[in-house]
């Protein structure tokens, strides 16, 4: 989930953002961050290495590759 993911979501529930540019992408990147750091530790505690993963996408990238190249 990205920052303009959420942010959508914020708009489609009725959410006022008029007030976007600075609290509402603030929020948005807090929530991104939150999500991300999940992925990250399931892969940790399950034995996969985050490499270079800073989103949600990079992180299942390397889990894709890690457990292809397990088999």
């Amino acid at each position: 989930m990205t920052r303009d993911d959420i942010i959508h979501m914020a708009q489609a529930s009725g959410l006022h953002t008029s007030y976007k540019t600075d609290s509402i992408e603030r929020f948005a990147a807090v929530v991104a961050a939150t999500e991300c750091e999940k992925v990250a530790w399931w892969m940790i505690r399950n034995g996969y290495a985050t490499g270079h993963g800073y989103t949600i996408e990079d992180l299942l990238d390397e889990l894709e590759w890690q457990i292809a190249e397990r088999k």
